[in-house]
């Protein structure tokens, strides 16, 4: 998301690379909160974030040719342990936007994508929707509010590959990073927090460890299928799990 960076989504990446996935999280010069670059810090703001719409997919797509040289001996530690044919991207808020842009540009290596309350106010996605995509999204996200969800919605709607839309109603945009590690009541999802749904007041989201262990469930077995192949995972993408707490709209 903007301004924040890799760590921010522990409870996520470490989760996928103990599931046996190979994770890469990465930050964006000039919008994560800082990058080092040459042994220098570079904050976010000024040029790079001007030009961050258009470098962010970019950025992607570098490192799955960087992950390439790599499995083809670049790097002792990966060769020949990669398949880089068969990814998944993923992204919170810009960086949902982000991994949509990058399905929307058709890199034949991404075979599925997963998006956090992705903000895609933030520009056009022109292409057919076929890749497989798990949409997830907070129904008090005062953060990219009431159009926002919308747009999460009919993204999901609109797709004519396997679509997911996990809805989870306490929930807002914080909910999906681990700013609880060191703030317990951040707000927007996490701790007491300003309600969308209806103006004025506050609710109590679902409580932080409930609410990752339903992304980290759907997505788990959302890329089971759809990346290792795994049909005797179907069944868990085909029922709600969590019925008291989330919507769920699914299509394969």
């Amino acid at each position: 998301g903007s301004g924040a960076f890799r760590a921010s989504y522990v409870y996520f990446t470490e989760f996928l690379a103990s599931q046996g996935f190979v994770v890469v999280a990465c930050d964006h010069a000039g919008s994560s909160r800082y990058t080092v670059l040459n042994g220098k810090v570079v904050k976010a703001g000024g040029p790079r974030l001007d030009s961050s719409q258009d470098d962010r997919p970019r950025d992607l797509l570098f490192l799955l040719d960087s992950l390439e040289r790599m499995n083809l001996g670049a790097d002792s530690r990966f060769a020949g342990r990669l398949d880089t044919s068969n990814c998944a991207v993923t992204g919170m808020s810009f960086g949902g936007w982000t991994a949509a842009k990058t399905v929307d540009m058709g890199d034949p290596r991404i075979k599925a994508a997963v998006l956090q309350c992705p903000s895609l106010v933030r520009g056009t996605l022109g292409r057919e929707v076929r890749t497989p995509v798990m949409t997830m999204i907070g129904t008090e996200d005062t953060v990219i509010g009431d159009e926002g969800n919308r747009l999460c919605r009919e993204y999901s709607a609109k797709a004519t590959g396997p679509s997911y839309l996990v809805e989870i109603k306490a929930a807002g945009h914080v909910t999906f990073t681990s700013s609880e590690q060191y703030n317990k009541q951040y707000g927007n999802g996490i701790g007491t927090s300003r309600s969308l749904t209806k103006p004025g007041t506050t609710y109590e989201p679902l409580p932080i460890n409930e609410a990752h262990a339903v992304v980290n469930s759907y997505t788990l077995a959302f890329l089971d299928v759809h990346l290792r192949g795994r049909t005797d995972r179907r069944a868990d993408l085909e029922c709600n799990a969590f019925e008291q707490d989330i919507f769920y709209v699914f299509q394969h």
